[in-house]
């Protein structure tokens, strides 16, 4: 995935009850002659509230996940 100067997030198309999404995994590095190269991993800062494209070039691999139960609950939460 690539942007420039956007936020991207994702959702269950159709969630059953207490389904949830998550982040397993976001690297960013880019392709040579079709093989990935592996720069860093965004760790859940830069993914809590999606993914931040700012206005330089950036290639992500994103691996998403679901799972049922309850939501998890942000680092900083004040409740």
């Amino acid at each position: 995935m690539t942007g420039f100067r956007t936020r991207v997030s994702f959702a269950p198309a159709s969630p059953k009850p207490q389904e949830s999404m998550l982040y397993v995994r976001v690297e960013e590095g880019r392709f040579e002659n079709g093989k990935w190269i592996f720069k860093r991993v965004w760790n859940g800062d830069q993914t809590d509230y999606g993914l931040n494209f700012t206005d330089r070039e950036q290639v992500l691999r994103v691996k998403l996940g679901s799972y049922r139960g309850n939501p998890v609950i942000p680092v900083g939460n004040p409740n």
